[in-house]
């Protein structure tokens, strides 16, 4: 059931089949894709796919037009599967999942938080970067926890049950 496939173009490890579709995810980003049965009827030999918008997902704002999205973006404090295949998922936290759960919400939002400071780790000097690892989808360590998480949650189980261990110093 647990199958890892690697390509130039797209790095998905799958997790499983449920109800016509195919979970997995590309890095830790989570995705559910048509089956791969399909790309023998297509005519490009490919199937769509898609982010899911699961906890510590970064979507793309926009308005009600599709192509609208330009530098706004959202942060998943909970999975929303109403948003799949309608805004851009292009990002999830590896770490920090409960600063973005703590931000304040409403609309308008009372006292917002701002952001004082932001950084991009590849602007800054490598002696001060912190070092990242993120556990490899394909490592038997995920896919040992992946068999646990799956084998506990049953037809329940999707993608968004599961991310990678993170180690950070």
């Amino acid at each position: 059931m647990m199958a890892s496939h690697f390509t130039a173009d797209f790095p998905f490890v799958k997790a499983g089949e449920r109800g016509g579709i195919t979970l997995g995810w590309v890095d830790s980003i989570p995705v559910t894709s048509q089956p791969d049965v399909l790309m023998s009827r297509t005519f490009d030999g490919k199937v769509a796919a898609w982010g899911n918008h699961c906890p510590a997902v970064t979507s793309m704002a926009r308005s009600s037009q599709i192509n609208s999205a330009n530098s706004q973006f959202f942060l998943l404090r909970n999975t929303y599967p109403s948003l799949d295949r309608n805004y851009t998922v292009w990002g999830r936290a590896v770490v920090g999942l409960e600063v973005i759960r703590a931000l304040k919400i409403g609309e308008p939002v009372v006292n917002p938080d701002t952001m004082i400071t932001v950084r991009v780790l590849a602007d800054l000097p490598a002696e001060q970067r912190p070092h990242v690892w993120v556990e490899k989808l394909d490592a038997p360590s995920f896919q040992q926890r992946l068999a646990q998480v799956i084998a506990r949650d049953g037809d329940r189980f999707t993608n968004c049950d599961l991310m990678p261990a993170v180690l950070i110093r």
